[in-house]
């Protein structure tokens, strides 16, 4: 890949293969044009299958990079199919074993937003359920050959802990699940949660089955939140957004109030302002209702870090920072630092075992854990700049 810093058009170019209503894309721009840098974007942001579908519209001589993307999304739409599949198969364990569950990202999402499971690049499943029935559903996944990674009984149990999910693993390497028992952790209570969202919850068709899942509004919301809580980092999420709100039928009155009413208007703002800038996803009038002056600077910021680099951010206290841009509250900004850096997780319980009446040592653990991490972080993040710059 060559050291240019302008990649304008390169980015450009990117942004129209994405967009939800995307017509043929102009040739690119020139015999300088980076398809190496394409590729290379095009898989760190998630979005490869849409260039690739993009790029089949294209007249101009094969190159062999663009037929390297296309294959590659003809990977993603085989490992997708297969995804879905084994999402079908553990769908009838639970229902043979009287466990409710609600799936929602992966095929799900690929299939509400995109209306294509090939085109949503997804790594995992994610199925959520009630907390009571988290033990039965974490026994029955290892029955099923899952390996948690994090997940220890007794310090679930003990009620102790903020988590909200723990990634099975199955043993032979196939597959990852997040079992989720609620959307957001507490020291990030945005968005629905809770039992309205099981009494909302709707159904889709995944093949021949209908999947039961979040209710339309719930989904778009739950994406908005998850992905103000990463800092935005990739376009994929914002290509989530963009499609879902532009295929999926919404009810636009009752998604602004629920967003108001659970603390992330603002999240949804920066998310659908992002699709229409960036991706120019067409959304009804009214939706942006609310969006302030601080929204719509922090959009601004956002697309422009993205339009300088399309690269995902690699620092933890960076994704940090950025995840503060959709609270709203001084104060709640304040509880979600304090409680992400000292509330204990169960992945903290793993890193370091302690007995029960040891537990509230945790709040000393987890902020030396994440200390460690963000040096390692930084760390990376400085030899990668070095790279780049060599």
């Amino acid at each position: 890949m060559t050291s240019r810093t302008n990649r304008s058009g390169e980015v450009s170019f990117l942004l129209r293969c994405c967009a939800p209503k995307s017509t043929r894309p102009a040739a690119p721009p020139g015999v300088d044009f980076d398809w190496s840098w394409l590729e290379q974007a095009a898989r760190a942001q998630g979005v490869l299958p849409l260039v690739a579908r993009s790029l089949a519209t294209l007249d101009d001589p094969p190159h062999p990079i663009r037929d390297r993307i296309r294959t590659s999304a003809v990977a993603i739409e085989l490992r997708n199919e297969y995804l879905a599949a084994r999402l079908i198969e553990l769908m009838g364990e639970f229902a043979r074993n009287a466990i409710a569950l609600l799936a929602f990202k992966g095929p799900i999402l690929a299939q509400l937003a995109y209306g294509d499971p090939g085109l949503r690049v997804f790594a995992d499943l994610d199925i959520l359920v009630r907390k009571a029935d988290v033990p039965r559903a974490a026994h029955l996944l290892e029955r099923l050959g899952f390996a948690g990674d994090y997940f220890d009984h007794v310090a679930f149990q003990s009620d102790f802990f903020h988590a909200v999910e723990i990634n099975f693993r199955a043993r032979e390497g196939d597959l990852n699940l997040d079992l989720h028992w609620d959307l957001a952790p507490g020291y990030y209570p945005f968005g629905p949660r809770g039992d309205a969202v099981w009494q909302r919850a709707s159904v889709v068709p995944l093949g021949e089955r209908q999947v039961p899942t979040l209710a339309p509004e719930d989904h778009l919301l739950f994406l908005a939140v998850h992905a103000s809580r990463h800092g935005w980092p990739l376009l994929s999420q914002i290509c989530d957004v963009a499609y879902f709100a532009s295929r999926v039928k919404l009810d636009w009155a009752t998604l602004t109030e629920r967003a108001s009413r659970t603390g992330c208007a603002r999240m949804l703002n920066l998310g659908l302002m992002l699709a229409a800038g960036l991706l120019a996803a067409e959304l009804p009038a009214g939706a942006l209702q609310g969006a302030d002056a601080e929204t719509r600077s922090s959009v601004a910021r956002l697309a422009a870090q993205f339009c300088s680099e399309a690269s995902p951010a690699d620092s933890t206290i960076g994704s940090v920072t950025r995840s503060l841009v959709g609270i709203e509250q001084t104060g709640e900004r304040v509880r979600y630092l304090l409680l992400h850096a000292l509330a204990p997780t169960l992945i903290d319980a793993h890193y370091c075992p302690l007995p029960r009446w040891l537990y509230p040592a945790y709040y000393l653990v987890r902020p030396i854990r994440i200390g460690l991490r963000g040096t390692r972080s930084l760390g990376a993040a400085a030899r990668a700049h070095m790279r780049r710059e060599s």
